[in-house]
C-alpha cells in the first residue's frame, strides 16, 4: 500500500518545503523538491515514445541515454546522481535526451511506485520527471514506501484522493508502463538495475547495449560529446 492517511499537515511558503506528520509515523518529515531541478524538468521538452517510454529532452538531440532502473534498488539510488548530472548539464543544451525505463527488482513494491510516478504524470505532463526525482529523494531521506504517495501528492500539489484512485485502479487509469518497460528489458536481455544503454540518432532509433552498463559521468560526457562532434 502506497498511502497512509495524513494526520496533520504544515505547509511552508511555496511548494519547495512541506512538513508532514503522518499517521503511524509520529515524526515530522520535511519534503524537499530541489529548486534547481524545476527549470530543467519544466522548461525542457518531455514526451512519450510510441510504446509509452518517458523521455526528457529535445527530439533533435543526437543521443539518448536510456536508463533501466528501479526506485527501490539501492544501486539505482546510488547511481541516480550521475543521471541527474546529465539531465542538468546536457539536456538543457540539446546535446542529449534521457529515457527512463522501469525495471522492477523488488516485486509489487517496485510496481506500486512506478504506478505512482505514472499517475502523477497523468495530472501534469512535466511531472513524471519531478516525480521520479522526488521519489528517489524521499527514499534517500528514509521515507517508507507506504508514505511516499501522500508526501508526493502534498509536495506536487496533486489531489491525494485522485492520485490514490489512479494508483489503486490500474485497469481504469492505464498506469501500466512498467509492464511495457519490462517487455523492453526482456527483449534486450537486461536483467540488472541500473543498466545504461544508448540510442544514437532520433528518439525511436534502436537501443544499443554497451560493455559498460553503469558508466561514470565522465564516461557519459565523453560519449555525449562524441555524438555531438561536427560531422557525426
Amino acid at each position: 500500500v502506497l498511502f497512509a492517511a495524513p494526520m496533520l499537515v504544515f505547509a511552508a511558503t511555496g511548494c519547495e518545503s512541506l512538513m508532514v506528520l503522518l499517521f503511524g509515523v509520529g515524526v515530522e518529515e520535511t519534503v524537499m523538491v530541489p529548486e534547481e531541478t524545476r527549470p530543467v524538468y519544466e522548461m525542457n521538452a518531455n514526451f512519450r515514445l510510441a510504446d509509452g517510454g518517458f523521455v526528457l529532452g529535445t527530439p533533435n538531440a543526437p543521443i539518448t541515454i536510456v536508463v533501466f532502473a528501479d526506485f527501490l534498488c539501492p544501486h539505482c539510488q546510488r547511481y541516480e546522481p550521475t543521471i541527474e548530472q546529465v539531465i542538468q548539464e546536457y539536456v538543457p543544451l540539446g546535446m542529449a535526451r534521457v529515457e527512463f525505463r522501469m525495471l522492477p527488482t523488488q516485486g509489487e513494491a517496485s510496481n506500486d511506485l512506478f504506478r505512482l510516478a505514472e499517475c502523477i504524470d497523468d495530472y501534469d505532463k512535466t511531472n513524471f520527471w519531478m516525480a521520479q526525482r522526488l521519489i528517489y529523494d524521499l527514499i534517500a531521506e528514509g521515507v517508507s514506501a507506504s508514505d511516499i504517495g501522500v508526501e508526493a501528492a502534498l509536495s506536487l500539489k496533486i489531489s491525494y484522493k485522485n492520485l490514490r484512485a489512479c494508483v489503486d485502479n490500474l485497469a481504469e487509469h492505464n498506469a501500466g508502463q512498467y509492464l511495457a518497460d519490462s517487455e523492453v528489458s526482456r527483449s534486450l536481455g537486461v536483467s540488472g538495475a541500473p543498466t545504461i544503454m544508448m540510442r544514437f540518432g532520433g528518439p525511436e532509433a534502436p537501443i544499443e547495449s554497451s560493455s559498460n552498463t553503469q558508466p561514470s559521468f565522465e564516461d557519459l560526457s565523453d560519449i555525449i560529446l562524441a555524438a555531438n562532434a561536427p560531422g557525426v
